[in-house]
């Protein structure tokens, strides 16, 4: 597995609810998303989904690991300084 997977899998299972893991293209966020929601038997769309421009799965309930890119990150920054 790859870095990007490896910490996020690691954060889940010490607990932390709310995971943001940003990636620099569209293509690499949804992949990802779609491989960890694979690799720790989660619904694709519920814990574990992906925000870019013009298209999320994400659950404001349900989803605990949000994979977005840098673009979506800096948009919610300049909206919501305290990311919440």
């Amino acid at each position: 597995m790859g870095n990007s997977i490896d910490i996020v899998f690691y954060l889940m299972l010490t607990g932390f609810d709310r995971i943001a893991c940003t990636q620099p293209r569209r293509v690499a966020a949804t992949a990802l998303a779609r491989r960890v929601s694979h690799e720790t038997l989660n619904e694709w769309g519920g814990e574990i989904a992906y925000k870019i421009r013009f298209d999320t799965t994400r659950d404001r309930r349900r989803t605990r690991v949000l994979f977005m890119t840098e673009g979506v990150l800096l948009r919610q920054l300049a909206s919501d300084p305290e990311l919440r």
